[in-house]
């Protein structure tokens, strides 16, 4: 599916106002549920493409969501790495290194009541930054409305931040969420 995400063509993302963003996030859980309610669905992803060497293909700030009945290899490696940690060490991996991080606040990008922006140790890519929930969850559809709202702030001030920071570069933000059958 394609979400547009405004009625201005020559609108990014980093350009629209928090409680615009926050629509596009409500969007987005909408969705979520509904493609969540069909019988072969495994997986649903949620990812931007901003720029050509992101992989955009249409002018028109827009979004996809993709749900499939198989889970990626990448979701497959991360999902089995996670369970293995969650086995030797009694928590859940992505809690551990929120909790790590918050400790260590060197990579720390913004701190909120709700959600945490900071650099990954050994990042994949320039400007690659996580924002992780302070609550555990595993899916997307688990997010509260006051949650969207806070989120909408995150991201918007880290997508200006970013467009500010470094002249608007091509980027991809993907919303990553558990396979359906996993809690």
């Amino acid at each position: 599916e394609i979400v547009v995400e405004h009625p201005r063509h020559d609108l990014t993302t980093s350009d629209m106002e928090q409680s615009h963003l926050a629509d596009i996030l409500r969007i987005y859980r909408e969705r979520y549920q509904a493609l969540r309610k069909h019988p072969h669905v495994e997986s649903i992803v949620i990812f931007k493409n901003h720029g050509e060497q992101a992989g955009t293909s249409l002018e028109h700030a827009h979004s996809q969501i993709t749900a499939a009945p198989v889970i990626s290899s990448q979701v497959c490696m991360r999902l089995q790495e996670a369970r293995r940690h969650h086995e030797m060490n009694g928590v859940c991996l992505f809690c551990q290194v929120l909790q790590e991080e918050l400790e260590a606040g060197e990579r720390i990008i913004e701190v909120g009541p709700s959600f945490v922006a900071f650099v990954p140790y050994a990042s994949l890519s320039p400007y690659h930054m996580w924002i992780f929930p302070r609550q555990h969850a595993s899916t997307y559809d688990e997010i509260s409305d006051t949650d969207i709202d806070a989120l909408a702030g995150v991201l918007g001030r880290q997508l200006r931040r970013l467009k500010l920071a470094a002249g608007d570069p091509d980027y991809n933000f993907t919303i990553r969420s558990a396979p359906l059958d996993e809690a």
